[in-house]
């Protein structure tokens, strides 16, 4: 942790309500939430996930209003694509850009076929991964029964 802590936290998991994320910011820091994987659980609907982000999102906007207050900005992928295509290709652009160049590394928790996105989504459902799952159309096929792998590949 960076002392007096950061000035931005991009988190795209959410996991414990964002705390963590938070606690690493320096007063009237930003925490950029994107993906929300945390909030993805067989037993909650889609309604229940979006009361969890709306109860994140206004408890957080309170917690601007108080002096050196910090911030939440909530990135949605599909309605920045849907209300303001340019933009989205161009933070598209920009991210491509960044991982060519090397400056961002993003954890992968694995790589997998189009035969594995139903065990892709099974754990997803379990949580607890430790990155994002990747899906990679030119990959082969896994033969037999073998389950993707647990680790990053």
């Amino acid at each position: 942790m960076l002392p007096g802590g950061f000035d931005v936290v991009f988190d795209g998991v959410g996991e414990d309500d964002y705390r963590r994320s938070f606690a690493a910011l320096k007063p009237g820091g930003l925490v950029c939430a994107y993906g929300y994987t945390a909030g993805v659980r067989p037993q909650r609907r889609p309604l229940d996930v979006l009361t969890w982000i709306g109860r994140i999102y206004l408890s957080r906007q309170l917690l601007s209003w108080l002096p050196g207050g910090k911030r939440v900005l909530i990135y949605s992928i599909n309605l920045m694509r849907a209300r303001h295509p340019a933009w989205f290709r161009e933070d598209l652009g920009r991210l491509f850009a960044l991982l060519a160049e090397g400056k961002i590394r993003p954890r992968v928790a694995g790589r997998i076929s189009f035969s594995e996105v139903a065990d892709a989504h099974r754990r997803l459902e379990e949580g607890g991964l430790d990155g994002k799952l990747v899906l990679c159309p030119d990959l082969p096929a896994r033969t037999g029964d073998a389950r993707m792998p647990r680790t990053a590949a």
